[in-house]
């Protein structure tokens, strides 16, 4: 839906079909690949976000909203969230929760979402 008009503006997005949803990762995915790590097997440990979870989707909603506002932490974050592995446990907690129902943590999902395309 979309609204229009003052502060209280607001706008989402959704797919009702699951292509829609592959088409919007795939980009994403093309969108990092210049920035990912040549070997696939090298995992570069995350420096500042908590490997995405059920459990810690709060905390990495919190640092993406707190942290990037200091130059340094956002860079880090920044790497952090083009990190493949990242990425790749973030869509399956997305996949999880969507199974699941839990549309408290779909929301927070989105947020986190929103701030990585934001920041990035």
């Amino acid at each position: 839906p979309k609204r229009t008009g003052g502060a209280d503006a607001y706008q989402a997005l959704s797919f009702q079909q699951p292509a829609g949803c592959h088409e919007v990762w795939s980009f994403i995915q093309r969108a990092i690949q210049p920035h990912s790590h040549p070997d696939a097997s090298h995992t570069v440990p995350l420096s500042v976000l908590p490997l995405p979870s059920l459990d810690t989707l709060n905390e990495i909603c919190n640092h993406l909203e707190n942290d990037v506002a200091f130059q340094a932490k956002r860079e880090q974050v920044i790497g952090d969230c083009m990190n493949a592995t990242f990425l790749d446990k973030l869509y399956r907690v997305f996949e999880d929760a969507e199974d699941l129902e839990l549309r408290d943590k779909l929301t927070t999902l989105w947020h986190i979402v929103k701030k990585m395309v934001m920041t990035c």
